[in-house]
């Protein structure tokens, strides 16, 4: 099966279209979520190198801008929010891959303290790189509106904890931790059949 962008469907509409909706709509709907924020930016030779420099810059001037219109600090953003990586995280060398870079502009952005709170997960271990699809786009909603973040870094941390203590963790211990996101994921892919 090959997936493109109709892959996945989100509804984006101005607050004022989905008041509209709402009072002439025969069935009821929720509003899932609330796109406070989006950001264009070009480094305009992002298929021959990727500019680190670039790329942080643009994240701490939106974070900034994020912050002064709505009031929502990096420390917030780290502690109680979660950053789908659009990487898989394999690469020949942190100084040239898209994940090294991605890494790079994150802690550019949020500094070793918060970086260290953030959440980053990641859908491609579940759907592979299906080009233009954005599953990232629908399970990020997903995650933040069943809050299962805290979930998440609880058992990330307890196992990290244990692998430090010297207790041993295998990858099943890993499996667990990324158990509850799988389930939410096949409940999202089932919903969408």
């Amino acid at each position: 099966m090959i997936l493109g962008a109709g892959g996945i469907g989100m509804v984006l509409e101005t607050e004022l279209s989905t008041m509209e909706r709402k009072s002439n709509s025969p069935l009821p709907f929720d509003v899932r979520a609330r796109l406070l924020a989006t950001q264009y930016s070009n480094s305009a030779y992002h298929g021959a190198a990727l500019d680190r420099k670039h790329i942080g810059s643009e994240l701490k001037r939106f974070l900034a801008e994020v912050e002064i219109i709505h009031g929502i600090s990096k420390a917030e953003i780290a502690s109680h929010g979660v950053y789908f990586s659009h990487e898989t995280c394999t690469h020949a060398s942190s100084a040239s891959s898209c994940s090294g870079n991605e890494v790079a502009s994150l802690r550019a952005a949020f500094g070793d303290d918060l970086l260290s709170k953030l959440l980053i997960l990641n859908t491609k271990g579940f759907f592979g790189h299906p080009m233009g699809v954005s599953f990232e786009d629908v399970t990020a909603v997903e995650v933040l509106m069943q809050q299962l973040t805290d979930d998440i870094k609880a058992k990330a941390y307890a196992l990290y904890n244990a692998q430090t203590e010297g207790e041993g963790v295998s990858m099943a211990d890993f499996g667990n931790v990324t158990k509850m996101i799988g389930e939410k994921i096949a409940e999202i892919r089932a919903a969408a059949q």
